[in-house]
């Protein structure tokens, strides 16, 4: 496969943005090899998908002449109830924050790229850089707190009690995959 093209399905499957050093090494190639499979890809990608790029940061999107159909998408999007599986995301999101995907996809047992997307998207959760290296975290913004009612998330129900039980099962997936 052209890297241009495991460039694209790279992009598509994050649904993220990613850097070009981050690109070089999941491909195994040089930062010019990398550069000029953007560049391809960028000048293939034409009708309804874009490459955004700003630095050397890169992310798939859609074409701005599709926003208005986009616009009616995401306000259908937003005027649907939750699903059970994003509820149970943004659980998983309120009591364990800051929480990486990589995790929430471990919790879940599922990719959750999609469900964070519409989160995101409602205003519900935020994306912000890790401090420790993980990549992206996920944290509840404060306009679900105040959905919620509450003024931290120390008050979400027996806080302590379910973030123990999310800690144990991961300490114990974690021992058993090391042995």
């Amino acid at each position: 496969m052209q890297r241009d093209a495991l460039i694209e399905a790279l992009l598509f499957y994050t649904g993220e943005e990613h850097t070009i050093d981050e690109l070089s090494a999941l491909l195994s190639c040089s930062i010019e090899e990398t550069k000029e499979a953007v560049a391809v890809l960028a000048a293939r990608l034409i009708g309804g998908i874009v490459l955004v790029c700003e630095n050397d940061r890169l992310q798939l999107a859609t074409a701005p002449h599709a926003s208005e159909i986009i616009a009616t998408l995401r306000h259908n999007e937003l005027s649907r109830d939750l699903s059970k599986a994003a509820i149970e995301t943004l659980a998983i999101i309120a009591y364990r924050a800051p929480i990486a995907k990589s995790e929430i996809d471990f919790i879940r047992g599922v990719n959750t790229t999609a469900i964070l997307r519409s989160l995101l998207v409602r205003g519900l959760i935020r994306k912000e850089e890790g401090s420790d290296g993980r990549g992206y975290m996920y944290t509840p913004t404060l306009e679900l707190l105040q959905y919620f009612g509450i003024t931290n998330k120390k008050e979400l129900p027996d806080f302590e009690e379910t973030n123990e039980r999310i800690s144990t099962y991961m300490r114990e997936y974690e021992h058993n995959t090391n042995e």
